[in-house]
């Protein structure tokens, strides 16, 4: 009896060594959002009008006339005011249409998660894309689960408002975190990917940081804390093959 609890309670103990990733920049080209409700206009899915206002947020945002939080509360809201009033069945069967000729992942992607889904990774997508379109994603791209942003659904219709909110700075970290205590996540050996300051706050609590493509915030970020960064994932790829994950150094001093 006693052998019995002890390999139960051994057995309760256990930690998934895990992948966290950043979508949009990281493993893929574009923002897959952005592209999606360009696809959905063009099929008057979506109204155009609401396209407009989101592509001109996101000029004023590069000529500096909002700042980064504004953009993306505005964004969120302004997706959930789009799908106000469609059929939730019927969007998720246009998701499945546009991820059949989707074919903006960056080289090294699938190679990377199916380098370590091997080696028993439980792989997760902590991404402000909202979650219609990241499920399908995993038609392509070998997720065990991913979190976006949710629409507010009655009846099968979209309400027009948002669940929650994914442009927090740290919303991806919190998310993460309470993932870990959910799942027996184990930090140990498990990887981060992200191409901005906001994925950071991820990339902290791991023992492998991956930054790819950084932008400047994050590239000030790797200086400081002696995070080395890849240009591509497909450059992280190479390395990650050549030593493994044993003799795999993300440090730079």
């Amino acid at each position: 009896m006693e052998a019995i609890q002890s390999k139960n309670k051994n057995k309760k103990m256990m930690f998934m060594k895990f992948a966290v990733f950043d979508v949009d920049g990281t493993l893929l080209e574009m923002a897959i959002p952005t592209d999606f409700i360009e696809w959905l206009v063009k099929r008057k899915k979506f109204p155009k009008k609401v396209l407009n206002e989101i592509q001109t947020t996101i000029r004023h945002h590069g000529s500096g006339k909002i700042s980064w939080s504004e953009r993306g509360n505005y964004i969120l809201n302004a997706w959930a005011e789009g799908f106000k009033g469609k059929n939730k069945k019927e969007i998720e069967e246009q998701a499945k249409e546009f991820m059949k000729e989707y074919d903006k992942i960056f080289p090294g992607s699938i190679e990377v998660m199916n380098y370590l889904k091997n080696k028993d990774y439980y792989l997760i997508a902590i991404s402000r894309s909202f979650e219609e379109i990241l499920e399908e994603l995993k038609t392509k791209l070998p997720f065990d689960l991913v979190i976006g942003t949710k629409f507010e659904v009655k009846k099968g219709v979209y309400t027009g408002n948002l669940l929650n909110q994914m442009w927090g700075h740290e919303t991806k970290k919190e998310i993460l975190l309470d993932l870990i205590k959910e799942k027996n996540l184990d930090t140990k050996k498990s990887f981060a990917f992200g191409d901005s300051d906001q994925d950071s706050f991820m990339m902290q609590e791991v023992e492998f940081p991956v930054c790819v493509q950084p932008d400047k915030e994050l590239k000030k970020i790797a200086e400081k804390n002696n995070w080395k960064t890849f240009s591509t994932i497909k450059e992280f790829y190479s390395e990650l093959k050549e030593k493994g994950i044993e003799k795999l150094n993300l440090k730079t001093a």
